[in-house]
């Protein structure tokens, strides 16, 4: 009976698919109006933005930070010295240390406010739609 019942309901699996996604939006959208208000949320929402910009250009200065040569580090030092290898790469670890920066602190939002990150996640995969 149960073998009959699921072949049955076998073209409804996709239907029944398609029907989760946006009740799990409306649940999280009913978690988050019941622990932030509107203002908090809009607060949140830009903030979380910004963290995300300022990743992204952390992400890109990072990728665009010197030297652009195949060079490892081992064999930096062995044809500059290190402290000339140091000088080479300073805006590298710089950039490094900026963007270790930026994804520990999008972590931190996302950690804290993970209703938050899921509808923003939920309004960004609408939107592609």
């Amino acid at each position: 009976m149960d073998k009959e019942l699921a072949e049955l309901l076998k073209p409804l699996a996709p239907t029944l698919e398609g029907m989760s996604k946006p009740l799990d939006v409306l649940a999280i959208i009913a978690l988050a109006r019941e622990f932030y208000s509107d203002e908090e949320r809009k607060r949140l929402y830009e903030r979380y933005s910004k963290l995300q910009a300022a990743d992204h250009a952390a992400c890109e200065v990072l990728s665009n930070a010197g030297p652009h040569d195949e060079l490892g580090w081992e064999e930096r030092v062995r044809q500059h010295g290190e402290a000339l290898a140091n000088e080479q790469m300073a805006p590298r670890f710089d950039a490094l240390e900026k963007r270790k920066a930026t994804m520990a602190a999008l972590g931190d939002f996302r950690k804290e406010h993970g209703l938050i990150v899921r509808l923003v996640e939920y309004r960004s995969h609408l939107a592609k739609r």
